[in-house]
């Protein structure tokens, strides 16, 4: 206490004020609550397959994961997927969003069980 007391009273008698510390993570990169992802997932999930019936959800699904797969590869993937969705190209970017939460979901676990216990 007594020495942080005198660095701002030498701090106030220099008349330079000092350059903040940026704070120190020791973690990393944030990492998303799991159980909050996992509860957007299925709530998407629901949400778009109860909007577009089962059959239609399923396969835009499967279509959009190998669009992906393609991407990953270096292909066009997704781009080229939703250009061929012209009734409703939201539903595609609803799918796709629901596809990227669910990789998010198999990060955070991954990292989960790599990270040694606290």
């Amino acid at each position: 206490m007594m020495k942080h007391m005198q660095k701002v009273l030498e701090e106030e008698l220099s008349a330079e004020p000092e350059e903040p510390e940026a704070p120190r993570s020791l973690q990393g990169p944030p990492t998303i609550n799991g159980s909050l992802l996992e509860a957007r997932i299925q709530h998407l999930r629901e949400s778009v397959c109860s909007r577009l019936g089962s059959d239609v959800f399923h396969g835009l699904y499967e279509s959009l994961k190998e669009a992906r797969r393609q991407q990953q590869d270096g292909g066009d993937g997704v781009t080229e997927a939703l250009t061929h969705l012209e009734d409703k190209p939201e539903d595609g970017l609803q799918v796709d969003q629901l596809l990227f939460y669910e990789e998010e979901l198999q990060r955070v676990r991954r990292l989960q069980d790599d990270s040694p216990p606290v």
